[in-house]
């Protein structure tokens, strides 16, 4: 070993570099891929423990030619191993996972005392030969050089992997400024990043606590603001936004990769979302490998931006990376079923699910995929998905699922048991502090008693929702949905004031909203409103010119229906009647447009009664009637279509 006397000698850092005779370093290539296992910490010092672990993480990712496998990755591949995803990765267990998910290479480092100071090692051993093709080590005359020694040994590794000298991302920022040269921040940051941010207050409390040991610690501030900025709190989404640009304004804390990484999420975090896809692309230009990259690409352009042909684009690149990557193919599935594709749609979830069952109990996934049997008529398999998500042990999961139930159970006509549905699930809602929950549930049961004909009972939730209107910052896209429901009972002088209230929000970021928000969607939605207003007081001609404008921002099951009502109200039948045989085509289900579809199949039966083509006009009725054959019999449009086949065939 190394004695004091000689660690004493060296100025700074020593280095011990040699070759194996075994055979010469293999360049990497683009698409070989690095999994890092936990530094071995030798020295009995609980410091070092996953502290370093995220540092070396930092150093080796800051290389546009060193691909290194995601923590979110590595999770998924513990898990299909039936191990526990936080499990610790020492070098059999990495090579185990390398080995199983095809990767080139493992880097194994440790850290040991040698006399005062101490010794960082690194190996890569190579797949799926298991050699050992290369071994650096660095020394570190005291604890703090460290982090300064770790930074040379991970330089030196890319190096050996044919990272080109000097073409590293980080510019020459040293690590303990990219990061933290606190390792106690470190350590909090590394136990936050294994935390998933649906765990908000432990994984957000880990966060703050290291930027307090170190109020410059940029990437702990990015790490924070991206777990506030996905919740749909006004407050938690202003406070993402003021971290965000604290971080921006410590450029010389951040790598290269970092800093590009941060410029589309704030974009994001504003709802400025062509700007975000624009800067998702320009950060895949210089790492096209980085899946998380083409994820966020995919989501951007699939939820706020309503481009599903061009997510699938984004989400196949993702799953050719990594196959295993279940949340892209849960997302491949909603841009398919976005674009009518439900056979495609349904293999893709059943991929997913084959991958990580637990993805069916997604907040988001179970409602969809529900939504993909019933377009493919599997109504049952729909329920019994949603009674799963009843089932489930968390609230939101609950509360969810009976929404969900709800919205089948409008399906088939069963109003009356979906307000039941809905009564419990605000009753959860209530409980769990879900208070936009509550709002959408109130809003839902209110058209649910509306089809039913119980006006007093629509205006009893309508007033529940105005009281949360009243303690919310709602976004035009919930707005606008309230200014429907008042106009559907001819409140006009509310649909008034709503709709001053909605243009007063239009751009404005800091509201509470709907996560896929775009703020370039907003004046779409007061048109939206406008054009409600316009029929509510007679003005025909108005709404239809209202919905031509709302069209050009909106999508197509947000616009059709209203467009078609205004298009009726003017006389304009025939165009009225495309309209409404678009909307039916997009087979809205599980929100609240879902209700336009069934009153387009009545009206456009009606049409086609006016029109002379009584036959179309039966074929409507009869299957809306057989949809229905165990509905409500005080339905309004139930009542309204026996009445109209009745009069066809007296």
């Amino acid at each position: 070993g190394l004695g004091t006397a000689m660690l004493g000698s060296l100025l700074l850092l020593w280095r011990a570099n040699w070759l194996l005779p075994m055979r010469p370093t293999h360049a990497f290539g683009s698409g070989d891929w690095v999994l890092i296992a936990d530094v071995q910490n030798r020295t009995g010092e609980m410091l070092f423990d996953h502290s370093l672990d995220a540092a070396l993480d930092i150093a080796m990712s800051s290389s546009k030619h060193v691909n290194v496998l995601p923590l979110a990755r590595l999770h998924a591949s513990l898990q299909r191993l039936g191990k526990p995803k936080h499990a610790a990765v020492d070098t059999a267990l990495a090579l185990e996972v390398a080995s199983r998910d095809g990767l080139r290479a493992v880097l194994a480092c440790g850290i040991e005392r040698r006399g005062d100071g101490y010794l960082l090692s690194a190996q890569v051993i190579e797949l799926p030969s298991r050699q050992m093709v290369l071994r650096e080590s660095v020394a570190a005359p005291q604890r703090e050089n460290v982090l300064e020694a770790l930074d040379k040994l991970a330089a030196r590794v890319r190096q050996r992997l044919g990272e080109p000298v000097n073409k590293g991302d980080s510019q020459g920022t040293p690590l303990a400024l990219a990061s933290s040269a606190s390792l106690d921040a470190l350590k909090l940051f590394a136990q936050s990043i294994r935390l998933h941010p649906s765990v908000g207050d432990e994984g957000d409390e880990l966060l703050r606590r290291a930027i307090a040991l170190d109020a410059n610690f940029a990437m702990a501030m990015a790490a924070l603001a991206s777990r506030l900025a996905q919740s749909s709190k006004r407050e938690r989404r202003v406070q993402a936004e003021s971290l965000y640009a604290q971080a921006l304004a410590l450029p010389n804390r951040l790598s290269t990769r970092e800093r590009l990484r941060l410029y589309p999420l704030i974009d994001d975090a504003r709802f400025k979302r062509e700007e975000a896809a624009n800067g998702y692309k320009a950060y895949l230009a210089q790492y096209p490998n980085d899946t998380w990259a083409w994820f966020r690409l995919g989501w951007t352009q699939m939820a706020p931006l309503k481009r599903p042909d061009q997510a699938v684009e984004a989400f196949r690149r993702v799953v050719e990376i990594d196959p295993g990557d279940a949340s892209a193919l849960t997302n491949l599935a909603t841009c398919y079923n976005s674009m009518r594709q439900f056979a495609e749609a349904l293999a893709s979830y059943e991929r997913a699910f084959a991958l990580s069952p637990e993805l069916l109990l997604g907040l988001h996934v179970n409602g969809e995929y529900g939504s993909v049997l019933v377009k493919l008529g599997r109504v049952d398999e729909a329920r019994a998905a949603f009674e799963k998500m009843i089932s489930a042990p968390d609230l939101m999961h609950q509360a969810r699922g009976r929404r969900s139930l709800a919205f089948l159970l409008m399906y088939l006509g069963r109003y009356r048991e979906a307000i039941g549905e809905l009564g419990q699930a605000i009753e959860i809602n209530q409980r769990h502090h879900q208070p936009l929950s509550i709002f959408r549930d109130h809003l839902i049961r209110a058209g649910a008693h509306l089809s039913l004909g119980a006006t007093d009972a629509a205006r009893r939730d309508l007033r529940l929702v105005d009281t949360w209107i009243t303690k919310l910052s709602l976004g035009p896209e919930w707005l606008s949905r309230v200014v429907k429901a008042r106009a559907r009972l001819g409140d006009v002088a509310e649909v008034r004031r709503l709709t001053g209230l909605l243009a007063a929000a239009v751009g404005h970021a800091h509201t509470d909203t709907a996560i896929g928000r775009s703020l370039s969607e907003d004046s779409g939605h007061l048109d939206l409103a406008q054009a409600e207003l316009d029929l509510a007081q007679g003005r025909a001609a108005s709404a239809v010119a209202h919905m031509a404008a709302a069209a050009e921002r909106l999508s197509p099951e947000l616009v059709l229906g209203l467009s078609a009502r205004a298009l009726h109200a003017a006389g304009r039948l025939e165009e009225a009647g495309a309209k409404y045989g678009q909307l039916l085509k997009t087979m809205p289900f599980g929100y609240e447009e879902q209700e336009d579809g069934v009153a387009a199949q009545v009206a456009l039966a009606g049409i086609h009664e006016q029109m002379g083509r009584v036959a179309e006009a039966r074929a409507l009725y009869e299957q809306l009637r057989m949809q229905w054959k165990d509905g409500d019999a005080d339905l309004v449009l139930l009542r309204r279509l026996r009445a109209r086949l009745k009069a066809i065939d007296p």
